[in-house]
């Protein structure tokens, strides 16, 4: 499992740059890139899919992990913390869904983890 997201993750960021997209806002004077949809986590019932977000301003940079967890079963996804190598991330969840329809309706979980 954890190497199935490694190979993901990498495969992602060695996208093409034309696979991406990258707008900039007069009102806030920022660019925004953001990269396609990944599936990080597919099984019977449930998948993971993320896409990183990169915001820009003047020399300041941010970079976010958005991920969204649907869940096919009875129960929706719960997230109670993100970790990488016992280092809790800054993970806020922005919302949950009873009804997220992709290729067909599930409960929701979705959200974003900051890196520096």
């Amino acid at each position: 499992m954890v190497l199935r997201v490694l190979i993901v993750f990498l495969l992602a960021a060695c996208s093409p740059s034309k696979r991406n997209i990258r707008i900039y806002s007069d009102a806030t004077g920022s660019w925004q890139t953001v990269s396609r949809d990944t599936e990080v986590f597919r099984d019977g019932e449930d998948h993971i899919s993320a896409r990183t977000i990169v915001l820009q301003k003047d020399e300041a940079v941010r970079y976010y992990l958005s991920f969204s967890m649907l869940r096919g079963g009875p129960n929706g996804p719960h997230l109670r913390r993100m970790t990488h190598n016992g280092t809790v991330l800054d993970c806020r969840k922005h919302d949950r869904l009873n009804a997220f329809c992709i290729d067909r309706c599930h409960r929701a979980e979705i959200g974003a983890v900051t890196f520096t």
